[in-house]
């Protein structure tokens, strides 16, 4: 998994998982506001074959930080994934 934000200067920052299952993500940069470097994301998308997107807002001050993209791992692609793990019982 390969997390990323683009700052609204656009610059983009390496972000990590504090703990498995973590709601909020970790940065390097503080934010101006409150000086927290935990991020979290909402209103998630799919942006592409294997990447979501949500708008980003620090975990300290709630401003607005920016977009939150996180790349995961699939073989068929988020949707495709979503369907057959959610989906109705197939037998073959």
């Amino acid at each position: 998994m390969k997390i990323t934000l683009t700052t609204r200067e656009g610059h983009v920052l390496e972000g990590r998982l504090p703990y498995d299952g973590a709601a909020f993500v970790e940065f390097d940069a503080p934010c101006s506001g409150c000086g927290s470097k935990a991020v979290a994301g909402g209103a998630p998308s799919i942006e592409s074959h294997d990447t979501y997107r949500a708008q980003a807002a620090c975990c300290g001050c709630r401003a607005a930080c920016g977009v939150l993209r996180v790349q995961v791992s699939t073989l068929f692609g988020i949707e495709e994934d979503n369907r057959v793990l959610n989906g109705r019982c197939r037998v073959y």
